[in-house]
Formats: structure tokens, C-alpha cells, sequence
């Protein structure tokens, strides 16, 4: 009986043993396991940030050249706006001369810039709707 009670004792040690070091197995995998996650979740922040980034970088350099071109659009509108206002003085003080020579010579000039300012604004509007 003492016999078989020792082998019981030993049983248990050795079931007690291999217990301690299954539970060492799984801490020591749990532990890889989260490191492992650990750089993995670490390495996606890195590459979202990074893609944000750029991302942010583009998008700016997408506005800088959008509102560039704006306002080249804008300058040549006010400068455009400009001349016929000019001419629009011009053609206003020109209804009031008695010269009909002088007339028909202004308004000759002034058809010729109509041509060619539509066959500009013609152009500008085709290129603006590449933008």
C-alpha cells in the first residue's frame, strides 16, 4: 500500500510538473504574441501616418496650383474688365465728336480689339474647363 502511494506521489509530481511547465509554455506564448501584435500594430501606425502625410502633402500642392490658377483667371479678368471699361469711356467720348472720319477710324480699331479679345476669351473659357 505505501507502495502504491508513493507511485501516486510521483504520478502527481510529474502531472504537477509538466502543469508548471505547460502554464510557462502558454505565458511565454501569450508573451510573443503580444510583442508580436505590439510591432505589428506599431509598424500600421508608422504606415498610416506616413500615408496621411502624404496624402495632406498632395492635396496641398493640388490647392497651391488650383488657386494659382485662379488667380491668373482673376488677374486677367480684372485687366480684361479694365480694357472695356476703357474703350467703353473711349466710345462714350467718341459719340460726342463731330468728326466722322475720326469716327469711322476709332471704330475700326475698336472692332478689330473686339475680334481678337472673343477669339481670346474663347480660348481662356476652353482652357478653363481643363482645370
Amino acid at each position: 500500500m505505501q507502495k502504491t502511494l508513493q507511485q501516486r506521489i510521483q504520478q502527481r509530481e510529474k502531472d504537477l510538473q509538466q502543469l508548471r511547465e505547460a502554464v510557462e509554455s502558454h505565458k511565454r506564448s501569450a508573451q510573443t504574441a503580444v510583442e508580436d501584435s505590439e510591432r505589428i500594430f506599431t509598424e500600421l501606425i508608422h504606415y498610416i501616418e506616413r500615408s496621411r502625410s502624404e496624402l495632406k502633402r498632395l492635396i496641398r500642392d493640388q490647392e497651391k496650383t488650383a488657386v494659382i490658377r485662379a488667380e491668373e483667371r482673376l488677374e486677367r479678368l480684372e485687366q480684361e474688365l479694365n480694357d472695356l471699361r476703357r474703350r467703353d469711356a473711349e466710345l462714350e467720348q467718341l459719340s460726342h465728336t463731330q468728326d466722322h472720319i475720326q469716327f469711322l477710324q476709332v471704330t475700326q480699331i475698336y472692332n478689330n480689339r473686339v475680334r481678337v479679345d472673343l477669339s481670346r476669351f474663347c480660348c481662356d473659357r476652353d482652357s478653363q474647363r481643363n482645370i
